[in-house]
C-alpha cells in the first residue's frame, strides 16, 4: 500500500463512492419503513414476531444491495455512484442487525465498564437519543411500555408564583 498525492479523477471519484453510500444507507433506512409496517400490539409474542420480520426484511435488503454491488460494472461516474449506493445500503443493514442483536444484551446495553461501554457506543447503545430503531419503528417503544416500571419521570415542584401565572395574575 502507498500513500501519494490524490488527483482530480481519483477525488471525484472518492467523493462519487463516498455520496453514493451515503445516500444508499439513508435510502435502505428508508425501504425497510417502508415495507415494514409494526403491529401496535404490546402482546411479547407480537413483538418478537415483529422483531424477526423486521430481521427478515433487513437481510433481505443486504444481500440484494450486496448482490447489485458485485454486478455493478464500470469504472465510470454512475457506476461508482451506484456501487456506493448499494454498499452504503448493506453496510447500513448490516449495522442495523448488529445493533438488534446487541440490543437485545442488557449486559451490553447497561454496562460500566470500559470495553463494554466502547461497544455499546460504537453500536449506538449508550443512549436512548441515539436510538432511531424506535422511529423507525414501534417495537421497541412498546418493549419499552412493557418495563414501565424502571422509568423515573421527573417531578416540578408547584410554587406561588406557578400558581399566580396560571390562575392568569400578572406576576
Amino acid at each position: 500500500m502507498e500513500f501519494k498525492k490524490p488527483n482530480s479523477k481519483a477525488i471525484s471519484d472518492n467523493a462519487a463512492l463516498i455520496g453514493g453510500g451515503a445516500i444508499g444507507a439513508m435510502l435502505s433506512r428508508g425501504v425497510v419503513g417502508a415495507v415494514f409496517t409494526p403491529t401496535t400490539s404490546t402482546d411479547e409474542a407480537v413483538i418478537a414476531k415483529d422483531a424477526n420480520k423486521l430481521l427478515m426484511y433487513r437481510g433481505i435488503l443486504l444481500v440484494a444491495a450486496a448482490a447489485g454491488a458485485m454486478a455493478v460494472s464500470g469504472n465510470d461516474l454512475p457506476a461508482t455512484i451506484a456501487k456506493g449506493a448499494l454498499s452504503g445500503m448493506a453496510v447500513m443493514q448490516t449495522v442495523e442487525i448488529v445493533r438488534d442483536y446487541a440490543a437485545k444484551k442488557p449486559s451490553l446495553a447497561e454496562t460500566t465498564t470500559g470495553t463494554k461501554k466502547f461497544i455499546a457506543k460504537s453500536l449506538g447503545l449508550a443512549c436512548g437519543c441515539a436510538d432511531t430503531t424506535a422511529a423507525m419503528n414501534g417495537y421497541t417503544k412498546r418493549r419499552r411500555a412493557l418495563r414501565g416500571s424502571d422509568v423515573e419521570y421527573p417531578t416540578y415542584q408547584v410554587n406561588a408564583l406557578d400558581q399566580a401565572i396560571a390562575n392568569g395574575a400578572n406576576a
